[in-house]
This record gives C-alpha cells, sequence and structure tokens, in this order.
C-alpha cells in the first residue's frame, strides 16, 4: 500500500494566504509575526494547530480512500 506524503502549508489565520517567512527567521511558541499580505499579526502556535488539524483530516480522508480501494480489490473476486 502506497502511503502518500502531506504537506500543508502554514495560512494566516484572518485572510487564509500561505505564510512567507525568511528561511533565516527562527520562530518558536507564543512568537507573533505580520502577514505580509493583510498586514495581521499571527500567533505561531495558533498557526501549528491550524495546520496540524489540516493535516489530521487530509489523513483521515486518504486512509479513508485507500481503506476503500483496498477492501474493493480485496473482495472483487467474491
Amino acid at each position: 500500500m502506497n502511503i502518500p506524503e502531506i504537506m500543508v502549508n502554514l495560512k494566516c489565520l484572518f485572510c487564509s494566504s500561505p505564510i512567507e517567512k525568511s528561511k533565516d527567521l527562527k520562530l518558536i511558541s507564543g512568537d507573533f509575526f505580520q502577514c505580509s499580505k493583510c498586514g495581521e499579526y499571527n500567533d505561531y502556535t495558533s498557526l501549528l494547530d491550524v495546520a496540524k488539524e489540516e493535516a489530521r483530516e487530509i489523513a483521515k480522508s486518504s486512509a479513508k480512500d485507500l481503506l476503500k480501494k483496498e477492501f474493493k480489490r480485496l473482495f472483487k473476486g467474491n
């Protein structure tokens, strides 16, 4: 069974635009930084929480789809 890699971008909590940060910027829990699109300040911890939840939902949906396909394949001959 092939398990796909899940990639989720951090998105602004206010305008949903992808967050663009410089590679040398090191963020830690509790840090705030400004969205380049809307100018609002985002809490890094909250961004991570939202991204983790999005990844969980994608993984759950993908797992269901993979299981459905596998069960169809297994029971196709019956």
